[in-house]
């Protein structure tokens, strides 16, 4: 009886350990990153030669818990992963792509178009009334709303571009770019694995092994990880993982091979990412390559970037710089227009004090920040031209062929040519801006804007789909099944109370025995 006691004991025990690890179950049902739990139960005996059948009843001891099994599958975790680097990328596309399409419609509409479509409306106009000073003053507030829609409509796009991956001329923007923040929550969560590596290995070489509930927040790093950067993880006899991006290993055990920093690029990639040790050997130079369509920090980078293929901020104000050099050019070129001929031609001006044409020599776009090459954060309308806008030519007319370009014509007040040709440039197909014409370039930008951010919004789609796909597969593996748990709940319960049961017997038989002795 002393043995059936030990077994009804043994029993209790066991069983309310199994109970116990239901529990925890269903309390974390809706823990994220939780893994459930099994129990799993082995047969207690003894090896001795036996020679009849009670001494073979006797053999037994009851039960044991073998171990506790975690549920996780290491090729699941990895597809899993691999689809939140996926995920993460393109919904970094998308979240951003949208703060540029609202600034791509200011490319139409109400926009920049509208800007273009009133400067070469009152071009026409001036065309038709070259002497009069008001349409040669709408024609200079055109162009100076137009220059000053441009310089604002880059400065915003440089500022969406600053804030991703700061400015390679102010390199204290590198220091609060998105860059900088995703680069120091890695490198935080690569020193948070090493700790916990620490603690797991410990663990590891006892008898009972690592607690379950480390492994779930190793796991949940990971996941964490893996939203910044495509990893890989590999499981070591100890129990530690290392992790790798791509060929370089970022953590061994309990060791961080070192740390991503942000470097001072150029204009086409204000931000270079690399991996550096602190003993200051560098394992890359530049991460962006492994990085490829993966994680928030390649998403960032890509935007940053100068990728033709992508959809970067620095296309657009590419493009914007193009339409402000051709601009300029184009009606700078006509405003002081001078030709040797035969016969010498010049642009000229009516002079409303003289009542005469003289030659032009003032531009009508120059730089606002002193410089001589004119782009879309630099255009501006020529101070002299805005506060004297009679100096604007509208004449082009016969010159002498002595060198000193004097009118011989001074009285031809009525020649609008070169009025006519600022109107004219609208519907001219300029070389500089890929055989098109202003207005159909500027939508033809912002249609190619269009496709990019369309093909990330569909590759967003699909991700998300193999996304959910994954984490549906992870959860049936690691999720809780609430009714696998009360079946489990039940079949242990009622053991305990039948082992309670065997315990009361064994001891009023064992009670009996010791009654009869007296």
């Amino acid at each position: 009886m002393v043995n059936g006691l030990y077994i009804g004991k043994n029993a209790l025990i066991v069983n309310q350990a199994a109970l116990n690890v239901v529990s925890n179950n269903i309390a974390n049902m809706n823990t994220v990153g939780y893994s459930k739990q099994r129990v799993n139960l082995s047969s207690m005996y003894d090896n001795s030669v036996v020679t009849n059948a009670i001494q073979q009843a006797k053999l037994g001891y009851g039960v044991d818990i073998t171990s506790i099994s975690r549920y996780r599958d290491s090729f699941i975790d990895s597809y899993y992963r691999d689809s939140v680097s996926s995920k993460a990328y393109y919904e970094t596309i998308s979240k951003n792509g949208l703060t540029l399409e609202n600034l791509s419609n200011e490319f139409t509409g109400s926009g920049l178009s509208s800007y273009i479509n009133s400067f070469f409306s009152a071009a026409n106009n001036l065309s038709l009334y070259p002497t009069d000073i008001t349409m040669k003053t709408d024609f200079a507030q055109q162009a100076s709303n137009l220059a000053t829609a441009i310089n604002s409509l880059y400065k915003q796009l440089n500022e969406a571009r600053t804030n991703l991956v700061g400015d390679a001329n102010n390199p204290i923007t590198l220091e609060t770019s998105e860059a900088k923040l995703c680069t120091d929550e890695i490198n935080q969560i690569l020193n948070d694995l090493a700790a916990i590596n620490e603690t797991i290995i410990y663990q590891h070489n006892t008898n009972v092994g690592a607690s379950s509930g480390l492994l779930d927040q190793r796991d949940i790093l990971l996941d964490q990880l893996a939203e910044y950067i495509p990893i890989e993880v590999d499981e070591n006899p100890n129990g530690g993982i290392n992790v790798s991006l791509g060929n370089i290993q970022l953590l061994a055990g309990t060791t961080v091979k070192g740390e991503f920093k942000i470097n001072l690029g150029d204009s086409n990639n204000p931000t270079i990412v690399s991996f550096e040790a602190d003993t200051g050997h560098v394992w890359s130079t530049n991460v962006k390559d492994l990085l490829g369509n993966s994680g928030k920090l390649g998403a960032i980078l890509t935007l940053g970037g100068d990728s033709s293929s992508e959809l970067t901020v620095k296309s657009m104000m590419d493009n914007l710089d193009t339409i402000a050099s051709e601009l300029a050019n184009q009606i700078n070129n006509i405003q002081i227009k001078q030709e040797a001929g035969p016969p010498p031609m010049i642009s000229a001006y009516y002079d409303s004090v003289t009542g005469e044409l003289r030659n032009a020599t003032e531009m009508i776009f120059t730089t606002n920040d002193g410089t001589t090459i004119i782009n879309a954060s630099n255009i501006a309308i020529n101070e002299n031209i805005f506060n004297n806008p009679q100096e604007i030519a509208t004449a082009y007319v016969e010159t002498t062929d002595d060198g000193t370009w004097t009118i011989l014509e001074p009285e031809a007040i009525g020649n609008n040519s070169t009025a006519q040709a600022f109107a004219d440039l609208r519907e001219e197909k300029i070389a500089g801006l890929e055989g098109q014409t202003f207005e159909d370039y500027n939508t033809m930008i912002t249609t190619d804007f269009g496709a990019k951010y369309n093909s990330a919004q569909t590759n967003l789609e699909v991700q998300e789909s193999i996304y959910n796909a994954a984490y549906e597969q992870r959860e049936s593996t690691i999720g809780v099944n609430i009714e696998e748990e009360l079946v489990d709940l039940v079949k242990y319960q009622r053991a305990y109370e039948s082992s309670a049961r065997v315990f009361t017997v064994a001891n009023e038989i064992l009670q009996t025995l010791v009654n009869l002795a007296k």
